[in-house]
């Protein structure tokens, strides 16, 4: 993936709140998303980009000058002066920890283990993840890695149901089905968990080489 960097300044950012969820007297959830939208200029080489982001920590105030790194048109890093660190944007905190990938391989573990109905539901989770691969891990970088990870589950649980209809002409019905299922649950968390993790490696990769970029622009000019 291509990476781009420079210095912007901000001509003009809007940022509106939505509220999910209810409450009451028997408790509830709420969450609320932030989406903003700038308008931004490399000041190295005028040219004016809009942004659109959804929960982003970047302090795109109108009139700020601020460092960006991007991948591709995703922002990645950011430096709001010249003494302040650089920082990651929140799409790129979300694919750092390697609890979630593991959490998420479980997750589709749990799906595919359910009797019977769950090869079913697995498969039809692998299809829906290598057609909308949005609907799986979030954050920069993961769309190549959810389908990878919607294909093992598609071939996973149709091994599982095939061991299902072989287990049905087995001597000992649950004793195979149970056994042929476990294995294949266990081998798929352990392949969707190496998938993701690799996706997030790949990632982190393009993040380094747009920091590495910003650096070298915030060197050769002064925020």
């Amino acid at each position: 993936m291509e990476t781009r960097a420079g210095i912007y300044k901000v001509l003009d950012s809007d940022t509106s709140s939505a509220v999910y969820g209810e409450i009451d007297q028997h408790g509830g959830y709420v969450s609320t998303s932030h989406s903003t939208g700038a308008w931004i200029k490399d000041v190295g080489t005028g040219k004016v980009e809009q942004l659109n982001l959804i929960n982003t920590n970047i302090p795109l105030k109108t009139g700020a000058t601020i460092g960006i790194g991007f991948g591709g048109n995703y922002p990645l890093v950011f430096k709001r002066s010249q003494e302040v660190p650089y920082e990651e944007t929140s799409i790129v905190k979300n694919v750092k920890t390697p609890g979630k990938s593991f959490r998420f391989a479980l997750m589709i573990a749990f799906l595919s283990a359910l009797p019977f109905i769950g090869c079913a539901a697995g498969a039809i989770f692998g299809v829906i993840l290598i057609l909308v691969p949005g609907c799986g891990q979030k954050g920069f970088g993961v769309a190549d890695g959810n389908r990878l990870v919607g294909v093992s589950t598609l071939v996973t649980n149709l091994l599982i149901g095939k061991g299902m209809v072989d287990a049905i002409y087995a001597s000992r019905f649950v004793e195979s089905y149970v056994t042929s299922t476990l294995v294949l649950v266990v081998a798929q968390v352990v392949i969707n968990y190496i998938i993701l993790k690799r996706s997030s490696e790949k990632s982190m990769k393009v993040v380094a080489a747009a920091k590495e970029k910003l650096e070298s622009v915030m060197q050769q000019q002064v925020v």
